[in-house]
């Protein structure tokens, strides 16, 4: 029987969806696995967002993608609101709102599962409706207090009940994991919101610095005739000005060698969604961005607003730096030794080829097996060298560390483009994939077995999206731990 009922809001279906697809299938400690429900009113909020002009659009299509595998799957724990469901009249509640519509879900689903004993719970980052809640007697928490919060609260209805809430026999190795990918995304999330904050900031005071050198070069009436792109400005309308006129006007300014970092920033606005590492895409823009920043105000002061935009990417790269010690790897001293730093020990090796061994027959089965054994393989191989660099200089470990980093970049990389086009993937992209992961298992595993295309084609429709953008979760974690040593 169906014990806890979450009602997602959408901005958490935007921010931690991976949280979701992990939480739908794993059981949370002293609690079992709750069934999604999405409200009707999130449905429709998604569909609007969809077209929306911003990084909230792609979020937006990855979790209308995620609702509709889950859908057409019948998954037994993903319910959408039913129209029959929306138009139960509830006398004492007013729907004035959105947000009213989503309390109306649940505050219905409350009075369906009341009989069975069943508990439903907003999940939602949005204060005020979390508010709302509550007053209406509907338990709200957000995502950093839902997993500590449910696990009080059903503690103390098996009090009340004198007895056991709900049956628990999932491991506890289930219940880590939840955990884990929820401090996983909020850290996804954390880079994301950095990128953002940075651009903001960028733009600021490189909007400073054009409008002031263009006016200089051509003077103050005629410089907006002049500029190829009239403000205001977006980002990247900034970035596409300073290579416009790098050569007549900003090179002039600053040494035409900083062109460099204006074609660094240039590459982050083409390939911002595509880029393998949130973490490298937030490295790139912050460092290049600041390196201008820097050349412009030794030249002037341009306000001021140069120097304050400067301090504040300095507090970013701070939050930056503790956003990826919080996904460093764990338990990794286990497979080293600090006496032998140089190379790794038998043991090792023999992990390495357990990794490999006993390859699946089918070809369905060929792809997660394949995934799971790359993934395995970096962890196990990243956790021991990193731990070696850390206890004892070693070049070796170092130059390894590297090598690894650049055969797991284009792994991501054409796994993101086959994930995008799925499930109608070109062969261009399917050759990509396999010859990236063919690649890694050659080198690092000495498996010569290579990936079949039909394997891989049969395996790109829709209820395995899912899978593969979990596998793509995993591995950009581990370019992010891995980065320090590329």
């Amino acid at each position: 029987m169906d014990f806890l009922y979450l009602v997602i809001d959408t901005n958490v279906l935007l921010s931690h969806l991976q949280f979701l697809v992990e939480l739908k299938d794993c059981a949370i400690k002293g609690v079992g696995k709750p069934v999604l429900v999405i409200p009707w009113m999130v449905m429709q909020e998604l569909d609007a967002l969809k077209i929306a002009k911003s990084n909230v659009a792609l979020k937006a299509h990855k979790a209308i993608q995620f609702l509709h595998a889950c859908f057409s799957g019948q998954h037994p724990r993903v319910r959408g609101q039913t129209m029959k469901e929306v138009n139960t009249e509830l006398s004492n509640l007013a729907i004035d709102s959105n947000d009213d519509r989503i309390l109306h879900c649940c505050l219905v689903y409350q009075s369906f599962v009341s009989a069975s004993a069943g508990i439903v719970v907003l999940f939602s980052n949005d204060t005020q409706l979390c508010s709302k809640a509550i007053v209406n007697g509907v338990k709200a928490f957000n995502s950093k207090t839902l997993l500590s919060e449910l696990r009080l609260l059903c503690r103390q209805v098996a009090e009340q009940r004198g007895g056991a809430v709900v049956s628990y026999t999932h491991t506890q190795e289930y219940a880590e994991k939840v955990e884990h990918q929820m401090r996983v995304e909020s850290s996804r999330a954390m880079l994301d919101d950095l990128s953002c904050e940075a651009e903001s900031l960028l733009r600021e005071g490189l909007a400073a610095v054009i409008q002031m050198e263009m006016s200089k070069a051509f003077g103050d009436d005629l410089w907006l005739q002049v500029v190829a792109i009239k403000p205001p400005w977006t980002f990247k309308d900034i970035v596409q000005l300073l290579d416009k006129h790098w050569i007549a006007v900003f090179g002039m300014v600053v040494g035409r060698g900083l062109k460099e970092s204006v074609s660094q920033l240039s590459n982050y606005v083409k390939k911002k969604h595509n880029m393998a590492s949130l973490s490298q895409q937030a490295s790139s823009l912050i460092e290049h961005g600041y390196k201008l920043l820097q050349a412009f105000s030794a030249h002037d002061k341009y306000g001021g607003v140069v120097v304050h935009c400067m301090a504040s990417v300095n507090v970013l790269y701070d939050k930056l730096k503790e956003a990826c010690q919080e996904t460093s790897l764990s338990g990794a001293s286990k497979w080293s030794s600090s006496n032998s730093p140089t190379y790794l020990e038998q043991s090792a090796e023999q992990q390495l080829k357990r990794l490999a061994s006993s390859p699946p027959i089918s070809p369905y089965e060929q792809i997660p097996w394949i995934l799971g054994v790359v993934y395995e393989a970096v962890k196990f191989l990243g956790s021991t060298l990193i731990t070696t660099v850390q206890t004892t200089p070693n070049q070796e470990a170092l130059v390894y560390l590297s090598q690894l980093h650049a055969m797991l970049l284009p792994i991501i990389t054409n796994l993101q483009c086959l994930i995008s086009t799925c499930p109608s993937p070109s062969v261009d992209v399917v050759h990509n994939t396999i010859m990236s992961l063919s690649s890694f298992l050659n080198v690092v595993l000495s498996v010569n077995n290579p990936v079949q295309p039909e394997a891989l084609l049969s395996y790109c429709h829709s209820s395995n999206i899912v899978i593969l953008q979990k596998a793509l979760t995993e591995f950009d974690l581990l370019l992010t731990l891995l980065q320090p040593y590329s």
